[in-house]
């Protein structure tokens, strides 16, 4: 028929974040650290992916931009980028740049 399957998952996670406004996104203060991007008015940064039912790492980077959506307190997000700080071959901690959706 031409329709695509679509399959709904929810994973609750937990970790940090940090909203930007006007004022913080024409900031260069924590691009200059983090190489993840440009930041936007409505951008979360987000750092410590822990799956709430495991407490295991949730890497966030295997997220598609299209197809897949974070949702933190009512407000829809994408993956922008994402950056992986390696330590001997394993990721230490992953820092993640969401765009705001809605």
């Amino acid at each position: 028929t031409g329709l695509i399957s679509r399959t709904t998952t929810t994973i609750a996670v937990k970790g940090f974040h940090l909203d930007f406004g006007a004022q913080m996104a024409r900031s260069d203060a924590v691009a200059s650290k983090i190489p993840i991007g440009e930041l936007q008015q409505g951008d979360v940064v987000w750092q410590g992916t822990i799956r709430t039912d495991t407490n295991a790492f949730y890497d966030l980077s295997t997220m598609s931009d299209i197809a897949d959506k974070i949702t933190i307190g009512g407000v829809d997000y994408k993956v922008k980028l994402c950056y992986n700080e390696v330590i001997r071959n394993e990721t230490a901690y992953q820092v993640v740049l969401l765009r705001r959706l809605t």
